[in-house]
C-alpha cells in the first residue's frame, strides 16, 4: 500500500503536468472561437450586398392621353453600404408585339427586343443597410399597336444587377395595380 506521502507527491507531480495542458487547451479553444467570429461576423450573410425590389404600374387615362404610373421601391436588408450606378439602375419598357395570324390564343405575349429606358433612383448615389428608396414615375404611353407594356426595374450595386417585373395590359381594367416580386 502506498504512504500518504507517496500520493500527495503523485498528486503534485500530476497538477505539474495538467498546468500546460490546460494551458494549450485554452490556446487552442481561443483560436477556434476567434476564427468563428470572424466567419459569422466579417464573412456572414448579413453584410453580403441584398436588396429587395418592388414595381407596381397602372394605366391611367388623360383624354386622349395614356400614362403609366409606375411606383418602384428599394430596399437594403443587409447590413453593408451600396453604392448604385446610376447609369445602369432604372426601367426598362418593353411593348408587346402584336399576334400573328393564327397566334390570338398564344399563352405567351411576345415583346418587341427594343425597349426604352428610364433612369431610376437618379438622386441616390448609395443606399444604407436597412434603408428603404420609394420614387413614383408618371410616364407618357406612346399611341403605338402595343396591348401591353413590360416594365422591367433593374439596379445594378456593388457588381451585381437585380431585377424587378411587372406588365400591365391597355384597356383590361384601368387603374388595376400589378405587381411582381424581385428576382436576381
Amino acid at each position: 500500500m502506498l504512504s500518504p506521502l507517496a500520493i500527495q507527491g503523485s498528486f503534485k507531480t500530476l497538477l505539474d503536468h495538467a498546468g500546460p495542458a490546460k494551458d494549450l487547451v485554452q490556446i487552442v479553444a481561443t483560436f477556434v472561437v476567434g476564427v468563428w467570429a470572424y466567419i459569422k461576423f466579417f464573412r456572414g450573410r448579413t453584410f453580403r450586398p441584398r436588396l429587395e425590389l418592388g414595381v407596381a404600374c397602372q394605366i391611367v387615362s388623360q383624354g386622349d392621353h395614356r400614362y403609366l404610373n409606375t411606383s418602384i421601391q428599394l430596399k437594403n436588408v443587409g447590413l453593408s453600404r451600396l453604392i448604385l450606378k446610376n447609369k445602369t439602375t432604372g426601367l426598362l419598357i418593353h411593348c408587346s408585339l402584336p399576334a400573328e395570324a393564327g397566334q390570338e390564343d398564344a399563352l405567351e405575349v411576345r415583346w418587341l427586343p427594343s425597349f426604352t429606358f428610364v433612369s431610376a433612383f437618379s438622386t441616390h448615389e448609395y443606399i444604407e443597410g436597412g434603408e428603404t428608396i420609394n420614387e413614383t414615375l408618371l410616364l407618357e404611353v406612346l399611341p403605338v399597336p402595343a396591348k401591353a407594356y413590360k416594365v422591367v426595374l433593374k439596379v445594378t450595386a456593388g457588381g451585381i444587377t437585380w431585377k424587378s417585373k411587372t406588365a400591365v395590359v391597355i384597356g383590361a381594367d384601368e387603374g388595376q395595380v400589378c405587381s411582381c416580386p424581385a428576382r436576381r
